[in-house]
């Protein structure tokens, strides 16, 4: 395995994220980040994958609701870069940031059902 994410890292982001979803639409709180987190720890495992880049951006990629943001289409960048600053003041380099920022992005593309 490439990388792992700490225990710590990963409850720091954890709680970060449940507390700012405590308000989300239905579709996109934070029963449906803790879905996309473990379906993408289980592929990440399958395939290889640097957990320490795809856990904090299965966990941050719906981070802004698409209440808060003027267009449905803003809420992913918005996430990214709320994201970012909460990675960047938690430790992660820039080069982990900008890869899990590009992982964030990876979310607006067609599901992909794993069994």
């Amino acid at each position: 395995m490439p990388g792992d994410i700490t225990p710590e890292q990963e409850r720091q982001i954890r709680d970060f994220v449940e507390a700012k979803l405590k308000d989300a639409d239905i579709a996109h709180g934070f029963d449906h980040v803790e879905y996309v987190v473990n379906m993408a720890r289980k592929i990440a495992l399958r395939e290889g994958a640097d957990l320490k880049i795809v856990i904090p951006a299965a966990y941050l990629h719906d981070l802004v609701s698409r209440g808060e943001v003027e267009s449905f289409d803003l809420h992913t960048g918005e996430s990214v870069a709320l994201g970012e600053r909460f990675l960047g003041d938690m430790g992660f380099s820039n080069a982990e940031i900008e890869e899990e920022t590009s992982e964030c992005w990876v979310t607006t593309q067609p599901t992909v059902y794993v069994s």
